[in-house]
């Protein structure tokens, strides 16, 4: 099923999460230069611990990588949002991250994936872990909001265009 075809569904939730509360601006990071899955994968997982010291950075990626072996989570047009729970991980934790070049990432339409949502959640936060992942779906189905990632200089540009996407997306 393609990922736009979910949207009225994910409509309905309501979604009452802060950006600023699953993402910090430091872990928002324009034009990422990486030329693999894993070492995107990588890069996503030393941002989060950076963000999360309770998380092991090691353990993260490990996480994220058993994920993706589970099936891919690019969902296509580009966008990626790899994720998993951890033990560790006290509260939502993400990282939004857009490449200098897109790189393979298995989506399912095949083409390279350049902006990505890495998203770590504690492990008995189900609810929130979906809603998140609505949340996200919701911003990345629009293509002026991709555009507008896309076109982000640096870090604090692509920080601001997500907060303002995920005011947006609260009024729906």
């Amino acid at each position: 099923m393609e990922w736009r075809a979910l949207l009225p569904r994910l409509r309905r939730r309501s979604a009452t999460l802060d950006i600023t509360q699953l993402l910090q601006p430091g872990s928002a990071r324009a034009r990422v230069e990486a030329r693999s899955h894993k070492a995107v994968l990588n890069f996503a997982s030393k941002v989060i611990a950076e963000a999360c010291p309770e998380v092991a950075e090691r353990s993260l990626l490990q996480g994220l990588l058993t994920r993706e072996r589970l099936g891919s989570t690019g969902l296509g047009e580009g966008v990626a949002i790899p994720h998993c729970r951890h033990p560790d991980c006290p509260a939502p934790v993400g990282a939004l991250i857009t490449l200098a070049e897109g790189i393979d990432f298995g989506a399912v339409d095949g083409e390279p994936v350049d902006v990505l949502f890495c998203l770590v959640v504690p492990e008995q936060q189900n609810r929130t872990h979906l809603d998140v992942l609505a949340m996200l779906t919701r911003i990345f189905s629009e293509a002026d909001n991709l555009a507008n990632l896309r076109q982000a200089a640096t870090d604090a540009e692509l920080f601001d265009t997500i907060c303002w996407q995920m005011d947006e997306v609260q009024q729906w």
